[in-house]
Order: structure tokens, then C-alpha cells, then sequence
């Protein structure tokens, strides 16, 4: 598999909405947190909660379903907590 970043997030609530729409449509992801115990979240400041990414060949389905969630009607969000209420 080829993955691809498709989504920085916020927070776990924004990563559980995404994975839960990914799983429903049966698309494979890795979710990479960057929380980290012993730096107490030191890197979540600078890179995000964390970050999902699908295989390229699922790439626009799952880009479908973030624009579906988070922005809908707009363009290619590049992170999700910039336009997150």
C-alpha cells in the first residue's frame, strides 16, 4: 500500500468521527498520534493531535468523506481544526 496523509487533527473527537466514517466505508487508514506521555504533549502544539492516512487508491473516497464531515462544500481541507467550530 501507498498511503497518504489526508487529514491533520485537533483532537481524539475529530479522530474518532473520521475513523468511524472511514471503517463504515470499508476504506483501510493508519491513524499516527503524536501525543506523547513523557513530553506531555509537547509535539501536539507544533504538529497536531495526530494525523490519518489512506491508501492512495481509496484517496478520493476518503477525502470525500473528511470534506463531508468537517468542511463540507468547501475545498481540500489541509487541516481539520482550522475551520472546526
Amino acid at each position: 500500500m501507498n498511503w497518504k496523509k489526508i487529514a491533520t487533527l485537533d483532537n481524539q473527537f475529530q479522530a474518532d468521527l473520521l475513523t468511524d466514517a472511514l471503517r463504515k466505508e470499508a476504506i483501510p487508514f493508519l491513524l499516527r498520534e503524536y501525543k506523547d506521555s513523557a513530553y506531555d504533549g509537547l509535539f501536539v502544539a507544533q504538529k497536531g493531535w495526530g494525523t490519518i492516512m489512506v491508501d492512495d487508491s481509496r484517496l478520493e473516497e476518503a477525502e470525500g468523506i473528511l470534506r463531508d464531515l468537517f468542511n463540507p462544500g468547501a475545498g481540500e481541507p489541509h487541516r481539520v481544526g482550522s475551520d472546526w467550530p
